[in-house]
């Protein structure tokens, strides 16, 4: 992009109606969501967190001094959403470890039946979260998506106290849970408290 297209890009954006949004959507749609396949090697997520972008510009509408704050915004934006990612996956893959290291009669060979074990899991696991009071759902599940303690104080606009009480009920009950699915992969998160 040239330094006019730019300068002109962000006064058209300093006025945040439909058009000015959808000039912005088509010029960084493409190269937002390229950054963030570079970081996180998966498209469908990178694609997810260039909307989540868009739709928060659309709702706040901030204002930008020069188009340097505004594409440095963009940018910051997708690559802190890529990280976030690649930590939760990084997580995810973590609890599984430790589900196959206490529980290794789950373990199955490698013959493409992990996958099922993968999916059954999550379905159980999702069931056990789904069955949580509102407030308690929310929490656990910004818990699960590797958001800290006060992060999640922050979000939910709760004290940092009541989030680890909530944290332990949700973990205690979802354990209550998950034992009738006879998988007693909670004790990882002992862990995490």
């Amino acid at each position: 992009m040239t330094e006019l297209l730019d300068e002109n890009i962000l006064q058209i954006v300093l006025r945040w109606d439909e058009q000015s949004f959808r000039i912005l959507y088509k010029e960084y749609y493409k190269i937002l969501v390229t950054y963030g396949v570079q970081i996180t090697g998966n498209r469908v997520a990178a694609e997810d967190h260039v909307q989540e972008l868009f739709s928060t510009l659309y709702e706040q509408t901030p204002h930008f001094l020069n188009v340097y704050t505004l594409r440095s915004y963009l940018y910051n934006t997708i690559r802190n959403k890529s990280l976030m990612y690649l930590r939760h996956k990084q997580v995810e893959n973590g609890y599984f470890q430790n589900i196959l290291q206490c529980n290794p009669k789950y373990e199955i060979e490698n013959n493409g039946e992990e996958g099922f074990f993968k999916e059954e899991f999550y379905r159980h696991l999702s069931k056990a979260v789904n069955q949580l009071p509102p407030r308690q759902r929310e929490l656990f599940l910004l818990y699960m998506e590797g958001k800290k303690n006060r992060e999640i104080a922050k979000i939910m606009n709760i004290s940092l106290e009541t989030v680890k009480t909530q944290k332990k009920r949700a973990l205690a009950t979802v354990r209550t849970i998950m034992k009738k699915y006879s998988i007693r992969f909670i004790l990882f998160f002992i862990h995490f408290l």
